[in-house]
């Protein structure tokens, strides 16, 4: 083996193993710090709907209360949106949601029960998601029922997607470059 052969791969096989190594330490890093973001971003938004449908049940709209959802789900992030009322039955939900039939009905009774939020991490049509399930009160601390805010968490996955593409880009340029000058 040639001089310049042997120093390349000295040089090529270590910068392939570290760029893999801080790709993967990156990508994680990465994916967990989105997914807080994203976590503190859905609480806002179901908090901020489960006010809002309150507001809006208190004072008997409940047309404002379709359109609150209808506009929610129209979020680029948001997959869909459920209205459930005192008893666990869904009152309204997204047309999004209407092929995919509500199956958490435990998690909603512990909602409805113990009346604290709660979110889940599941996965709809192979699609990574994060459901928000929050009581819905009256003025007077009643249960009215709970809302459900589905958000997608797909992106957090062609993000990573991406970061890999851009390590394996530079891993091969630096190659190539390394070869070059050797």
């Amino acid at each position: 083996m040639k001089v310049g052969t042997k120093l390349f791969l000295s040089l090529a096989v270590p910068m392939v193993f570290l760029f893999a190594l801080f790709g993967y330490l990156d990508g994680r890093s990465s994916s967990h710090r989105l997914r807080d973001e994203l976590a503190r971003e859905g609480r806002a938004i179901s908090r901020t709907v489960q006010y809002s449908i309150e507001d809006a049940l208190r004072d008997r709209q409940l047309e404002d209360v379709r359109d609150l959802v209808d506009a929610i789900t129209g979020y680029e992030r948001i997959f869909g949106v459920r209205l459930f009322d005192r008893d666990g039955q869904i009152r309204y939900q997204s047309t999004e949601l209407e092929s995919h039939p509500f199956a958490h009905e435990a998690q909603l009774e512990t909602v409805l029960t113990t009346r604290d939020p709660l979110e889940v991490r599941r996965r709809v049509d192979e699609e990574p998601v994060v459901s928000f399930l929050n009581p819905l009160l009256g003025p007077d601390g009643s249960l009215l029922g709970a809302v459900q805010v589905i958000q997608l968490e797909s992106f957090i996955e062609e993000d990573l997607r991406s970061s890999w593409t851009r390590i394996a880009l530079l891993t091969g340029a630096m190659i190539l470059a390394t070869a070059g000058v050797i």
